[in-house]
């Protein structure tokens, strides 16, 4: 009886195994999800390696005007307006009907559209570089050090512009594997290179001079092969005034929600270094960088999820795109919650260790209060995904215009009165985008 029965548990083990291993090669959300999880791990681990070894060599401040200095790059990024999000809904729409003629239609007029804003921001950053440094010079020696280092940063907003059509269109196929390998090679590559120029001595000029370097070069090797994938495909350049204003029409709301993820992901960090200095933003950001990670595992969850809202709606019935969406919002609330409530009550030990006692001390009341927010917040992010994908684009634009504008107003309001940890309470207005919940049970339950 008992060989029978270890038997029988061993054919069970087997059976799940096998399905395992089934649904991996037959469900293609599943291995874009593991693929994007492969990434995020990446990612966070490099951010805990060499965290620490940047700030003991470059210092707090300068650590601070470093991350700052990639704050301007990535804000300068809502330029976008959008694009990559619409040609990341549309080629999954396309791509589900077969339909080359007008994915040619689209990654050529995507790409036009993108390097022209990418011109447009290398002008805008020229133009308000000295208002930016009369602004900022006061926090460091010398107000010629922003200049300079707003003068190199410039020169990474085109190919910032190039890479967002780039990685849309092998998202929109759905094909994550590619694009988790591009940016765990960039990450790795990038991290790598940063830490041996500021363990040689360089400055955070060369570090940035390499860093948009490095995005030119990156941004050149992805849009080759992309130019080779679409050929392969069938695809050929070609242009429309109706597909430029299909995706303007998209791209309007989706890049108002590119602007409020960018003011949330950026202009926090800004405000935090000119309303208490570069030192505060290091550890904002450090904090951040922590509590994001749970932001980022919801988007790591499910952001292959949009393009295949996109191509469900063309076969599947409301209600079942609904069951999925439910589904995913209760593994986020798992993936993201428990792991936040066990962090919340080991961060000083695991910051002094991290960080050492001193940056742990400061950083750990910051970052207990960011975890708290964020662990909860990305209850939304399978809703998010969910009306990107089934072109409610207003609503995501809503609520993260509102977070972001609302986090940034609050830590004016607040930070002079109760310093950093007024600036990171300034971050529950985030909470708003619980309200896209609601309307995606709205439109999927009520509207036909």
């Amino acid at each position: 009886q008992q060989g029978l029965f270890s038997g029988c548990c061993k054919g069970m083990m087997q059976t799940k195994i096998q399905s395992f291993i089934s649904k991996w090669r037959s469900g293609r959300l599943f291995r874009n999800i593991a693929y994007s999880v492969f990434d995020f791990t990446v990612f966070t681990l490099l951010t805990l390696v060499s965290t620490p070894l940047l700030i003991s060599k470059m210092g707090a401040e300068s650590y601070g005007l470093w991350v700052t200095s990639l704050s301007f790059l990535g804000l300068a990024g809502f330029i976008d307006m959008g694009t990559g999000a619409a040609v990341l809904k549309y080629v999954a729409e396309f791509v589900e009907k077969k339909d080359i003629e007008n994915i040619s239609l689209l990654v050529s007029v995507a790409y036009i559209l993108n390097f022209g804003l990418g011109i447009l921001g290398v002008v805008g950053f020229s133009v308000f570089t000295p208002v930016i440094a009369a602004n900022f010079g006061q926090k460091v020696s010398s107000q010629q050090e922003i200049i300079i280092l707003l003068q190199v940063l410039r020169w990474g907003v085109i190919p910032l512009m190039i890479d967002s059509v780039s990685l849309g269109i092998i998202r929109g196929y759905q094909v994550y594997r590619i694009s988790s390998i591009i940016s765990s090679a960039q990450n790795i590559i990038n991290i790598l290179i940063v830490m041996l120029i500021a363990y040689m001595g360089g400055s955070i000029k060369d570090i940035l001079a390499v860093t948009v370097t490095l995005k030119w070069i990156w941004a050149s090797m992805i849009l080759l092969f992309v130019l080779w994938m679409l050929h392969k495909d069938g695809a050929y350049f070609q242009t429309s005034f109706d597909m430029f204003k299909k995706i303007l029409g998209f791209s309007l709301y989706a890049g108002a929600t590119s602007i409020g993820i960018k003011i949330f992901s950026f202009a926090d960090r800004l405000t935090v270094a000119y309303m208490l200095g570069f030192t505060a933003s290091g550890y904002y950001s450090i904090a951040t960088g922590i509590a994001n990670r749970f932001a980022n595992l919801s988007s790591t969850l499910t952001q292959a999820s949009m393009p295949a809202f996109s191509a469900w709606q063309v076969n599947l019935s409301k209600n079942e795109i609904w069951n999925r969406l439910m589904r995913l919002t209760a593994i986020v609330g798992m993936v993201t919650i428990i792991p936040g409530l066990f962090l919340l009550i080991f961060s000083r030990v695991f910051l002094n260790f991290w960080l050492g006692t001193d940056v742990g001390e400061a950083v750990n009341p910051i970052m207990q209060i960011l975890v708290f927010i964020y662990m909860i917040r990305p209850l939304s992010a399978p809703s998010y995904q969910a009306l990107l994908g089934l072109g409610h684009p207003w609503a995501t634009a809503l609520t993260a215009m509102a977070g972001g504008l609302g986090t940034i107003l609050l830590i004016i309001l607040l930070s002079p009165h109760f310093g950093i940890i007024g600036a990171a309470w300034a971050n529950i207005v985030g909470w708003v985008s619980f309200g896209l919940i609601g309307i995606a049970w709205y439109y999927l339950k009520f509207r036909a």
